[in-house]
Order: structure tokens, then C-alpha cells, then sequence
């Protein structure tokens, strides 16, 4: 037994050119990469601000009894972060070279780990937030 389907969409030329228009603009995702540069940077300074708390791992207390906050000396590594936009992509990333070392994953004996930068779920559904508003401003645009 063959079954088949068939339809047919009325003002299919309408729809066809109305989807051509969506994906021209589509096609440009500065805005939502750009805001979402912004919100991962908001969030590092944030989590500066919480001691690493937003991210949920507590920065370890200091050994020493420095007067400065935990990575806060010099303020280098904070002010660090920044963003760098290109065509479809943005990229966060630390100027101090030290950075990997806090942030890495390696099993570790001295250098506590200090979780500065993560895509948590709620980055996550920032991210996704903004690509669907890109879309949805892009079907409403004429």
C-alpha cells in the first residue's frame, strides 16, 4: 500500500518571498552576539563581585592575609575580560596570562581553582533567547 501526502499553500509566491525577506535578515547576528558579548561580561563581573558564588563555586579563601580581595591585587585580572566581535561569532577571553591557571580543570595541589567565565544553563538560555528574538524580529520586519 503507497500512501501519499500532497498539499498546497495559498499565496504560495507570497510565502516563499516573505521567507526569502526573513532570511536576508537573518543573516546579520551582530545584535544578538553582540548583547550576548555584553551579558557574559556582565556576568564575570558579577561573579568577581560574589566571590564566585554566581557560578556556584565559591571561591576557596585565601591561605595569606592580603587585604585585597581573591584576584583583585591589581584589578588586571578582572578588567581582563573582554570581547571581541566578528562575523557570526563572539569571543570572550582574559589578556592575563595567568587566567588559564585559575580557571583550568587540572587536578591541582596549590593554585585553588577560581571559576571566572561559564555558560551556566541560565547564559544558556540567555544565548538561545537571543537568537530567537533575532528571528522573531526578523519574520515581524517588512
Amino acid at each position: 500500500m503507497v500512501l501519499k501526502l500532497s498539499f498546497s499553500v495559498e499565496g504560495e509566491k507570497q510565502v516563499s518571498r516573505r521567507l526569502n525577506m526573513v532570511a536576508d535578515h537573518v543573516k546579520d547576528f551582530d545584535e544578538p552576539l553582540r548583547n550576548i558579548g555584553k551579558e557574559l561580561l556582565r556576568s564575570v563581573d558579577s561573579n568577581f563581585s560574589s566571590r564566585g558564588a554566581l557560578f556556584g563555586a565559591r571561591w576557596a579563601p585565601r591561605k595569606d592575609n592580603k587585604p585585597h580581595p581573591i584576584l583583585e591585587d591589581s584589578g588586571a585580572m578582572r578588567r581582563g575580560f573582554k570581547d571581541n566581535l566578528g562575523e557570526g561569532y563572539v569571543e570572550i577571553y582574559n589578556i592575563e596570562d595567568y587566567f588559564k591557571y585559575h580557571q583550568s580543570n587540572q587536578p591541582r595541589k596549590k593554585l585553588p581553582r577560581r571559576l571566572m567565565l561559564k555558560i551556566d544553563d541560565i547564559r544558556k538560555t540567555y544565548i538561545v533567547k537571543q537568537f530567537q528574538e533575532h528571528i522573531q524580529k526578523a519574520m515581524r520586519a517588512d
